[in-house]
């Protein structure tokens, strides 16, 4: 963990240069242009993904859904096992009411979309969706640049389980401990 904050010191203070993104110019609604914006990160922060099913994995009657996942890597598909943060929909309802929701994850988008059809299959949460494709590879990590979302930083945060996802906006960080189920 203190190597992990020390990555982040570094990275912040500049001796790690991050490339300029552009701005993704992302759309917004009318409903939300008044709302603060929560950037929410997907694995180990809302959900994690096992395949196999752990040992130590927590079923319960709602946290435990089963989703063939096809990803690149394997074309012909994995059965995965998801497991939600505990209140995650609960937290996503209550949360969509008073943010604009942004879904940023290191994860590719193929693979991303259908965990998050899991638990959202009526796309009712997130107004946007960034990937892996949207963040900077930085000395080994994916970061999550928010200056490239075109919102006011002042009023946007991003929740993750990695405190090297905000390096480039340490003040507009929220680390969460990693979910395992």
């Amino acid at each position: 963990y203190l190597y992990s904050i020390r990555k982040v010191q570094i990275l912040s203070e500049g001796s790690i240069e991050v490339p300029a993104k552009e701005s993704l110019v992302l759309p917004m609604s009318a409903a939300n242009a008044r709302k603060p914006t929560l950037v929410l990160d997907l694995d180990e922060t809302l959900v994690t993904v096992a395949c196999p099913i752990s040992k130590t994995a927590q079923v319960t009657s709602n946290c435990l859904l089963t989703k063939r996942v096809v990803a690149k890597t394997q074309p012909q598909g994995n059965l995965v096992y998801t497991s939600y943060r505990p209140h995650l929909i609960e937290f996503l309802d209550a949360c969509v009411l008073n943010f604009e929701l942004i879904l940023f994850t290191a994860s590719e988008r193929e693979y991303a979309d259908k965990v998050i059809a899991i638990f959202d299959p009526q796309d009712k949460y997130f107004a946007n969706r960034l990937y892996r494709e949207h963040c900077t590879y930085v000395g080994g990590i994916y970061v999550k640049d928010l200056g490239s979302l075109g919102r006011n930083l002042e009023t946007t945060i991003l929740v993750d389980n990695s405190i090297h996802a905000f390096a480039c906006h340490i003040t507009n960080g929220v680390p969460i401990p990693s979910f395992f189920g």
